[in-house]
């Protein structure tokens, strides 16, 4: 129990030799201290740098090399960070209070691809799993984050309660266990993209060995749903900026459907040709704020 919560609990006892407050309990008088989370550590001012890291897809391998730090002491300061996001997170995660017509109610929404490692050395094949995004367009906030994962639930009971609802029959659209992938109709899948000639080998794709794989098509609608009831209290006009994805498009049509048929909302689609150099790509960018400032009169410069 958190001595802010139940001081009644508790009796001040003196500081540690760094100036954190110690505490006693009045119950089983064992005395701890609460500081800063980052008080244990020893190398507390490489944490900026270590998080810049993680952040940029640089291996696990590079870190200890270019920090000295062990691979114990980099899992310990990963749990850190992670509890370091999610306090960050409650404490802002209230949108109710935010003026989105004068911080911009623009949003940008994109996924990308996180190949996991593989879990066993047996099948040394990499797990593939979506992460979907949106993000506030002026601030870069992420609104909301989105992983095609689901670690509370495993192969084993997926594939009992799809046995269990009998729903071999029903489409997979109408069935009332359908957000998970099942072992059966992955491999099945599989082989039906495989009798297509759309893979070639389908042992260079698995599920994870831990937790379930979420279907791709489910996870896009719930990102989308998830969206409405965070920006359900603003009535500012709303800006959807996402790839030519038809899926995300059905999604996000879907669940801002009201906010469509009055005008408050709209879907911008971009394509991207990724075999621009970067030089086209400026010129490509200058051309379209040429464009729409003569269509605007605004100026982008």
């Amino acid at each position: 129990m958190p001595t802010h919560d139940h001081p009644e609990f508790y009796r001040r006892f003196g500081k540690t030799a760094k100036g954190d407050p110690r505490w006693q309990c009045r119950l089983c008088q064992k005395t701890f201290s609460a500081g800063r989370p980052a008080r244990r550590q020893k190398r507390s001012d490489k944490n900026r740098m270590l998080f810049q890291m993680l952040c940029n897809d640089m291996s696990f391998a590079k870190i200890c090399k270019i920090t000295g730090m062990t691979y114990q002491d980099l899992y310990k300061r990963i749990d850190f960070f992670h509890d370091q996001v999610r306090g960050f997170l409650v404490e802002r995660e209230d949108f109710s209070e935010v003026d989105f017509h004068r911080s911009g109610s623009r949003f940008a929404t994109d996924s990308q691809t996180l190949m996991i490692n593989w879990p066993t050395r047996r099948q040394r094949t990499s797990v593939a799993i979506q992460h979907l995004c949106t993000a506030h367009a002026r601030s870069g906030y992420i609104m909301e984050a989105s992983l095609q994962f689901d670690p509370s639930m495993s192969m084993l009971e997926a594939e009992a309660i799809a046995g269990n609802a009998n729903e071999d029959h029903v489409s997979i659209a109408f069935r009332k266990h359908a957000r998970v992938w099942t072992r059966t109709e992955f491999d099945a899948y599989l082989a039906k993209l495989q009798k297509q000639k759309s893979v070639k080998l389908t042992n260079l794709y698995q599920l994870p060995h831990r937790g379930v794989l979420v279907r791709y098509d489910i996870l896009q609608h719930a990102h989308a749903l998830r969206l409405r009831d965070i920006l359900s209290s603003t009535d500012a006009p709303l800006y959807f900026v996402m790839d030519d994805d038809r899926g995300l498009q059905q999604a996000f049509s879907s669940a801002f459907m009201n906010e469509i048929r009055a005008q408050r909302a709209d879907l911008a689609v971009v394509s991207f040709d990724k075999g621009m150099t970067n030089d086209r790509r400026n010129q490509v960018v200058a051309a379209g704020q040429a464009f729409l400032s003569g269509l605007t009169g605004v100026s982008h410069a």
